[in-house]
């Protein structure tokens, strides 16, 4: 063994390694290098004195080495070490090369080295952010964690050794948010990407703190900026601060940008700053934009301008004439008894605009009813329904002030117990039943009002049961990925964590609309992803796709699983088979990099 040194941005880096003879297919040898142990940045070492590798290298020769850590591997071999290590196989994962591959197909690697080279920034910067997308994919863990097994790929990912610029990392990742996200469109677009139908949808992620970040204020008190991680009403019901995110995806399930907001912000709040960054930064064509009731109000569809809509719409927060409307059976198609019903009519407003002047507005509603969607209202109401026939019996088991949602169904009177007579000596309480038939009135009614009012009834449905998609990513974001808890605590870190899971989620999308382009599916009128693949079974194909050195040079390869097996044929390739050659795993990597430039569209299909 010996002390090595090597270059990485202007920065000596040493290490200790080994040269070990190996076979190879023609008969003869050939010296490979093991590395034994990385030691980092020389300058962690250096005592100041002169020649002090010079002296590093003697002092390990004769057994004494100046830094403790190489002590236990004096005489070539470590300290106490079972002779027996050398004959185990240490597996190294392969799966991420079909990631890599991705990444730099959506020419990621592009924009972060020119940025590094702009900012001269000292450290591996796109070597961290790959390996934080890879991660968050094949391993989701906290950064210092993903840093820690970075050796745990078949070919380095990075060659940083100094666990603390990958925070520094994050840092610049925060900076570039906006030039990945154009190029990864700009990229996608070349292969004929439709952004004609786009979904919007609000979640929001919790931290693990107690407390909202304080708002800035200048030196009169007035608000400069608002606290970023603030409690708001969560979807998951959580007690702790938030952070709301925005997402738009296109018509195939992929992702095409995202904000950020404060945990407070309400929901339809984020609709036209997002709107905005995407007219403005993305620099689309005419969109219609389908989104869930929470964003539906005057000023967010006159916000669309020459764009269009496709919103759920509350019915009962609608006016009497809609209400009275949706649940007149005259109109709807079928007959009574029908599973599915459906009409619709096109009407005209007059709504305030943001000038306060009076625009007309034309639109399409679009009115359905599902026994489905009924019996599950049903079921989901049923405790509340059977407490109110409760209360008829025993109000006094039922203290208004304890049970949320009574008081609207509730009314109280006093009255005199002998004569019945309204006094203010006893307070009766009972059920209106009038309001209590209003609340079930509309179980199993659906309401979509759209600006498309030459598209058909079912088409318009059809367009608005697409949320769905976005709803899977979420799921996807959070619990595949692990996106929450968030662990950092800097804005630009938060920015920058959002901005690595939502890399990992579009290259996710795009292996999962490959899969389905190989079976033969739709991939606009699918609705439900497990139809290619879902996330979580392709992480553990990629996962299991592993390979280890043997002592004659050539790779031990795992046993690739039925749905490994479906990625590699989607892709064009098949399993390299039980062992091969580095340089076979070489020509892998080389091949599934071409492949992924001609499906994905990139101009240099050669790199």
């Amino acid at each position: 063994m010996h002390i090595e040194s090597y270059s990485v941005n202007n920065q000596t880096y040493i290490r200790l390694a080994e040269s070990i003879v190996v076979a190879r297919g023609d008969g003869k040898t050939a010296v490979k290098k093991k590395i034994i142990l990385s030691l980092g940045n020389i300058k962690k070492y250096d005592d100041g004195e002169p020649d002090f590798l010079k002296r590093l290298r003697e002092s390990f020769s004769k057994g004494t080495p100046i830094i403790p850590e190489l002590q236990a591997y004096v005489d070539g071999e470590r300290k106490n070490a079972d002779s027996s290590d050398a004959d185990y196989l240490e597996p190294k994962n392969l799966g991420f090369l079909l990631l890599e591959a991705l990444f730099d197909s959506l020419e990621g690697p592009s924009v972060l080295t020119r940025h590094k080279s702009r900012n001269r920034i000292p450290y591996d910067l796109l070597g961290l952010s790959k390996l934080m997308v890879h991660g968050r994919i094949l391993d989701p863990q906290s950064r210092f964690q993903t840093f820690k097994r970075r050796d745990t790929y078949a070919f380095p990912v990075t060659e940083e050794e100094n666990h603390h610029h990958i925070y520094y990392s994050l840092t610049e990742l925060a900076a570039v948010k906006s030039a990945l996200l154009q190029r990864f469109n700009t990229v996608l677009s070349r292969s004929g990407r439709r952004t004609d139908l786009t979904y919007y949808d609000v979640t929001n992620y919790y931290f693990k703190i107690d407390e909202n970040d304080p708002d800035q204020l200048d030196a009169d008190g007035n608000l400069v900026r608002k606290g970023f991680r603030k409690k708001g009403v969560s979807k998951e019901n959580r007690k702790q601060p938030l952070v709301q995110m925005g997402l738009l995806i296109d018509r195939e399930g992929l992702p095409i940008t995202y904000d950020l907001y404060p945990g407070n912000t309400l929901d339809h709040s984020t609709f036209q700053p997002s709107l905005s960054r995407l007219e403005t930064e993305l620099a689309l064509d005419r969109v219609i934009v389908v989104a869930d009731r929470g964003m539906i109000n005057y000023k967010n569809i006159l916000a669309l301008k020459d764009n269009g809509y496709v919103m759920s719409k509350s019915i009962k927060k609608s006016n009497k004439e809609e209400k009275d409307w949706t649940t007149n059976p005259e109109g709807f198609s079928g007959e009574p008894g029908d599973d599915f019903r459906v009409k619709s009519r096109v009407v005209t407003k007059k709504v305030k605009n943001e000038q306060g002047q009076y625009v007309t507005l034309k639109q399409k509603q679009v009115v359905y009813w599902s026994r489905k969607f009924y019996n599950r209202e049903m079921k989901e109401n049923e405790s509340f329904l059977k407490m109110l026939e409760e209360f008829v019996e025993a109000p006094e088991r039922f203290p208004v002030s304890r049970f949320k949602g009574l008081s609207k169904f509730v009314e109280t009177c006093h009255v005199d117990k002998e004569t019945g007579e309204i006094l203010d000596t006893k307070a009766l309480q009972f059920v209106k039943e009038e309001k209590v038939k209003e609340y079930s009135r509309y179980f199993g009614y659906y309401m979509i009002v759209t600006s498309e009012i030459d598209k058909s009834d079912d088409e318009i449905i059809d367009i608005y049961r697409g949320l769905t998609r976005i709803e899977n990513c979420f799921r996807t974001v959070k619990s595949d990925f692990k996106g929450r808890p968030i662990r950092v605590q800097k804005e630009e870190h938060i920015e920058a964590h959002f901005l690595v899971c939502f890399t990992a989620l579009l290259m996710m999308r795009i292996i999962q609309r490959q899969i389905l382009r190989h079976k033969g599916l739709e991939t606009t009128h699918t609705f439900d992803w497990e139809e290619g693949l879902s996330a979580s079974r392709v992480q553990e194909a990629l996962r299991t796709f592993q390979s280890a050195q043997e002592k004659d040079g050539s790779y031990r390869l795992t046993r690739p699983t039925d749905d490994l097996d479906l990625i590699l044929r989607a892709f064009g390739f098949e399993h390299p088979g039980a062992r091969c050659t580095r340089s076979d795993l070489v020509q892998l990597k080389n091949k599934l990099k071409k492949e992924m430039n001609r499906i994905i569209g990139t101009k240099n299909t050669e790199k």
